[in-house]
């Protein structure tokens, strides 16, 4: 009987759910009023 070898596949994923809306016709202000806590960058 012949001995097959182990072979391991490995998969690695990553997701970042961050998010920022922001808009460049807006200012700082106006956009955090709009936006709020999704104006921050983390």
């Amino acid at each position: 009987m012949s001995s097959l070898p182990i072979v391991s596949i490995i998969r690695r994923e990553t997701f970042s759910s961050a998010h920022r809306l922001h808009s460049p016709f807006l200012s700082d202000e106006e956009n955090k009023k709009v936006y709020g806590k999704c104006n921050k960058w983390s």
